[in-house]
């Protein structure tokens, strides 16, 4: 598995569960690079999963694509979308502690940044 440390939203992920685990929704985070790997682990998936893009720290990157619906009979083609823009995109597989439900029937949310010994935005 990749690193989850080198790319900016998985290193998130990790930093989550290890100062603030009472509030991760997640119970993992699966880092995925090609339509390969997606076929590799999709049947540890329903209908549904949270996902993400992901980048490398520090690289250039537009970090939006269509279609990220959370259906996983769309991830082949964020995969592809991902690929256009970075040959370094990957794309974040999160399972969640209770049900995820797609985007569209959230409210909204909101991200938390640390900047650990100095600030907390939200």
């Amino acid at each position: 598995m990749k690193d989850p440390m080198k790319y900016g939203k998985a290193k998130g992920i990790v930093l989550l569960q290890k100062y603030l685990p009472n509030i991760n929704p997640f119970k993992d985070v699966t880092i995925i690079d090609s339509i390969e790997e997606w076929n590799a682990v999709k049947d540890r998936y329903g209908d549904f999963v949270a996902h993400r893009i992901d980048y490398p720290i520090g690289s250039a990157r537009k970090n939006a694509v269509p279609g990220t619906s959370g259906f996983t009979n769309s991830i082949p083609d964020v995969i592809k979308k991902v690929k256009q823009q970075s040959p370094d995109g990957v794309i974040l597989l999160m399972s969640t502690k209770e049900p995820s439900i797609p985007r569209y029937e959230n409210d909204g949310g909101f991200n938390v940044l640390f900047h650990l010994g100095e600030e907390i935005i939200i």
